[in-house]
C-alpha cells in the first residue's frame, strides 16, 4: 500500500489491502497475539511494531483525508 502511496496512485489500491490497513498489527497476525501484552519487554520488536502502527495510521489518514 505504501508504494501505491509514493507513487500517487492511490486510486490503484486493491480493496483488500485497504481493508487489511484498517486492521491493527495483531489483528492482521494472530498468531503473535501472545506477544501483545508483553511488546514492551522486546525493545527492538517494540520500536518496529510501533513504526508499522504509525505508518499505517498515517495511511489510513492520507488514504481518506
Amino acid at each position: 500500500s505504501l508504494s501505491y502511496i509514493l507513487k500517487g496512485k492511490m486510486k490503484k489500491i486493491p480493496q483488500n489491502q485497504i481493508d487489511e490497513l484498517k486492521l491493527t498489527f495483531f489483528e492482521v497476525f494472530p498468531q503473535y497475539s501472545f506477544l501483545e501484552k508483553e511488546i514492551s519487554n522486546y525493545p527492538d520488536l517494540y520500536e518496529e511494531y510501533k513504526i508499522y502502527e504509525k505508518v499505517r495510521e498515517l495511511m489510513l489518514s492520507y488514504l481518506f483525508n
